[in-house]
């Protein structure tokens, strides 16, 4: 994840009837050539309302994020945000397009979640991510007096990335969530 500079300015536009109160940003870029200027998609969050509910009413007040590569030909970032039911299985909260992982994008992400959510008082919540320095400060911007705390499979493979080996780390017997 990198650190990027501050946000483009984006362009709100208002939600067709079929998506409404989706927020979506564009882009506007000039064409060096012809001087045209065209719009893109910059960020996009999603939510169903039947989740919102659910994990406001039925799950407990754990968060996972992550974000994962888009490897087509459009590029950008799916930012996810699970929850943990009463069963331990997960619970999709929400999803978010963005065209790159930075700390500003993580910003924007949790924030509108949180907006979504409705929650004012962060400090039942316990956010579990990666390890991301990125995502670290954002965490500690948006959701100040939240618990956030790093996922095991993703610390196992930082570890094993810098070279040492993990030989007393068993999944089945790990008692911690996992995301």
């Amino acid at each position: 994840m990198t650190q990027c500079g501050p946000t483009p300015p984006r362009t709100p536009r208002k939600a067709g009837a079929s998506c409404t109160g989706l927020p979506f940003f564009f882009n506007k870029v000039k064409i060096p050539r012809t001087e045209e200027v065209k719009e893109y998609l910059a960020t996009l969050y999603w939510s169903y309302d039947a989740c919102k509910r659910g994990v406001l009413a039925g799950c407990r007040p754990i968060i996972c994020i992550d974000a994962c590569h888009i490897k087509t030909k459009y590029k950008g970032q799916v930012l996810t945000a699970v929850g943990i039911d009463g069963n331990d299985c997960i619970y999709p909260i929400a999803m978010g397009l963005v065209e790159v992982e930075c700390t500003s994008s993580w910003e924007w992400f949790l924030t509108t979640l949180r907006d979504d959510l409705n929650i004012t008082n962060t400090s039942p919540w316990t956010i579990m991510s990666d390890k991301q320095k990125g995502l670290i400060n954002a965490v500690q911007k948006v959701w100040p007096d939240a618990e956030h705390r790093f996922c095991v499979r993703h610390m196992l493979q930082n570890f094993q990335r810098a070279g040492h080996r993990a030989t007393s780390y068993k999944p089945e017997k790990c008692h911690s969530y996992q995301c």
